[in-house]
């Protein structure tokens, strides 16, 4: 996809940050997160971890933290970037990701994995 849409990828871009606000905005979304783990498992432990809510186990959480990660980087790399692709590789490495998640968790109930 890099080739397509002629941008350098990098394998890990987790700490490639565009600007000082991405880098802000970054930081705050990880601890709001942890914050948000925490609380759930508090929470959970307080009641004895029947009935769990669903948006405070980590699993979902994990899962909305990099889908939202994802789109704010794409957002600013949209805003900042001068390559106006990067964005787009992005968006398209999300989709991927998104639609392997899809196909391994429905592959689960039906015996693959």
């Amino acid at each position: 996809m890099s080739r397509v849409f002629k941008v350098e990828s990098s394998l890990f871009t987790y700490y490639d940050h565009v600007n000082d606000t991405h880098k802000f905005i970054d930081r705050t979304l990880r601890i709001v997160f942890v914050l948000l783990m925490f609380i759930g498992l508090f929470i959970h432990y307080r009641k004895d971890f029947v009935d769990p809510i669903w948006y405070l186990e980590p699993h979902y959480l994990l899962i909305f933290h990099t889908i939202l990660s994802e789109l704010m980087r794409s957002y600013m790399q949209w805003k900042h970037e001068k390559n106006r692709n990067e964005f787009k590789f992005t968006l398209s490495q999300l989709a991927f990701a998104i639609v392997l998640l899809f196909i391994v968790l429905t592959s689960i109930n039906i015996g693959w994995f």
